[in-house]
């Protein structure tokens, strides 16, 4: 099936040193449709995953090189892939609050806005339309949430 066998070394060189593949076939003089073929023969395409995994294997050697030269990013990595079971990136959030919004509040802050509108309209409420702080003031009505002071 291939005329030339340094052609089909050279590819699998080029696939080991992370060439893709249609760009390897190209570097090798093939036509698309001669590197589909290729890879539709079963063995040459098994040959074509272990130069994949022969590329792959070599960044992770390049990897594990740059952790034991103290890389904190390629000892993190080495770790959580190599043993995740034992290193995790686990980040925790707690969110803590002590805040209470009751109905009154709401409403007063609704009614502040609905009174704007009112007087000044939409334009108003936008930058440089003349109300560009609304100076508020949270009254604690907590006794009765109906009612709102004026």
């Amino acid at each position: 099936m291939f005329d030339d066998i340094v052609e089909r070394e050279l590819f699998l060189e080029l696939i080991a040193d992370g060439i893709p593949v249609n760009l390897a076939g190209f570097q090798v003089a093939w036509t698309p449709k001669q590197v589909k073929a290729n890879l539709a023969d079963p063995d040459f395409a098994e040959m074509v995953a272990a130069a994949e995994d022969r590329m792959i294997d070599s960044i992770e050697k390049a990897l594990v090189d740059l952790a034991r030269n103290k890389n904190l990013g390629a000892i993190q990595m080495v770790l959580y892939n190599k043993r995740p079971t034992l290193w995790k990136d686990v980040r925790r959030i707690e969110v803590k609050s002590e805040h209470t919004v009751n109905i009154g509040e709401i409403s007063a802050a609704k009614a502040a806005v609905m009174q704007l509108l009112r007087e000044h309209g939409t334009h108003a409420l936008q930058p440089g339309g003349g109300l560009d702080v609304i100076d508020a003031e949270i009254i604690d009505d907590s006794e009765n949430d109906d009612h709102l002071d004026d």
